[in-house]
């Protein structure tokens, strides 16, 4: 852990604060006004000073303070009506206003350990935080308190970098100390346009070979994961990964190759229009890319790094889909059943995966599969239990066979009204055994 540099000689600059919301920035005041009567300091740090420096538009608000964290929060609380949350071992603690959220974190220091441990940390100075952090670019603070309100802190050569537009690490075991930092280096190379200062690529590649991702946590490495995949730059952050090594760590035996690029983009177009759909259920843009990329692999390889990788029982359920069931469903769907039998099948799957098995069709069979997501598998039959009963017959445990066999009959179009359905209920019925009434 480097020690924290001296302040950068003479003032900061000033940082146009007046570019944020009137409503943001008037949040800051007052919680600089608080933060001065308490006798803290305060700033705002990190990722929305980069991106305010970048110019882009930041819906964060990350507070550090030279304080309790805790105190502060319940101060701004009791001002603007919100709540406060459980304070994290890590001295942060969350506000949830009317309007948004806001992180409040104590000013500290972090040593780990072990590689790939979560870190001890101890209360410390601004100057001291900034240094202990990932990237220079997020090693950036702005004064809230009043008389230095906006002047910027940059006691580590932050501002150069971004500047630079360059991706600069810290200092020299931070890849080993905690290597989420190789995913998070690499969404902020394609979300921020950034290039990768070329000691930091030597120390990102001598980490990955050296197995630095092995330290990591099952659940952590997930976590991480799952955003790196929910990020609209996806071509370019698988690309960015591979270039590292870092995509063969993670999915060993992985081929980075024209095709499974086009089924990456297949999937995300498919995960837009299902969300564009009236009925649709929540879908999760990560799972869906997640399976194309280990289902990349192989059927062994990709399911171990599957294991390894996606979070959840259904997660795992749609892997077994992709990996050892793939060529069996696919089979299924090329021989285009009725929609009744298709549908009875896909039912099984999440709709990640039907998205998924989508991508390894031609157009035409992936149109099925969207007609399956879009209506089919929301059909239901017109009649239900209490119709049956209305009609005169006595609850009996083949009703779901009937009314199965209804749903079968209104996706194929063999029952297109309620009439129809209640005709082909009576003759079921009868069929089985029950009078009709």
């Amino acid at each position: 852990m480097p020690t924290a540099p001296s302040p950068r000689a003479g003032p900061a600059a000033p940082v146009a604060l007046a570019r944020l919301p009137a409503g943001e920035l008037e949040l800051l005041r007052r919680a600089g006004r608080i933060a001065r009567r308490l006798g803290y300091g305060l700033y705002l740090v990190g990722g929305p000073v980069r991106d305010l420096l970048l110019g882009r538009p930041s819906s964060d608000v990350d507070l550090m303070v030279e304080g309790d964290a805790s105190t502060l929060a319940q101060a701004l609380a009791r001002e603007l009506g919100g709540e406060v949350g459980t304070p994290s071992h890590f001295g942060t603690v969350k506000l949830r206003l009317p309007a948004r959220v806001v992180d409040v974190a104590t000013a500290r220091t972090e040593s780990y350990p072990h590689p790939g441990s979560l870190p001890v940390v101890a209360a410390a100075s601004a100057h001291e935080d900034l240094c202990r952090r990932d990237f220079g670019i997020n090693a950036l603070a702005v004064d809230l308190v009043p008389g230095r309100f906006g002047r910027l802190l940059d006691p580590c050569g932050g501002l150069p970098d971004v500047q630079r537009r360059r991706l600069r690490v810290m200092h020299a075991r931070s890849f080993h100390d905690d290597p989420l930092r190789l995913i998070r280096a690499v969404r902020l190379l394609c979300r921020l346009g950034l290039r990768l200062e070329p000691r930091t690529r030597r120390l990102a590649k001598e980490a990955i070979a050296a197995g630095a991702l092995d330290t990591l946590s099952r659940r952590r490495l997930q976590d991480e994961l799952t955003l790196f995949l929910e990020e609209p730059a996806l071509a370019c952050q698988v690309r960015r990964a591979q270039a590292l090594g870092l995509l063969g760590a993670l999915i060993p035996g992985i081929t980075l190759d024209p095709g499974l690029l086009a089924r990456l983009r297949c999937g995300v177009r498919g995960v837009d229009w299902l969300l564009r759909q009236p009925h649709h259920q929540p879908v999760e843009r990560w799972l869906v890319v997640g399976l194309l990329l280990v289902a990349a692999a192989g059927e062994e390889a990709g399911l171990a790094a599957g294991h390894r990788l996606l979070p959840g029982k259904k997660a795992q359920h749609a892997l077994v889909a992709l990996t050892v069931d793939r060529e069996r469903w696919l089979d299924l769907i090329r021989a285009q059943p009725t929609p009744s039998v298709l549908t009875t099948h896909l039912d099984a799957l999440p709709a990640e995966a039907v998205l998924a098995l989508a991508c390894y069709l031609p157009p035409p069979l992936r149109s099925v599969l969207r007609r399956y997501l879009a209506r089919w598998r929301h059909l239901r039959a017109r009649l239900g239990g209490r119709d049956l009963l209305a009609l005169g017959f006595t609850p009996s445990s083949r009703w779901r066979e009937v009314l199965a066999e209804l749903r079968a009959a209104r996706l194929d179009g063999r029952a297109r009204t309620r009439r129809d359905e209640v005709s082909l209920a009576v003759s079921l019925l009868a069929e089985q055994g029950l009078p009709s009434p």
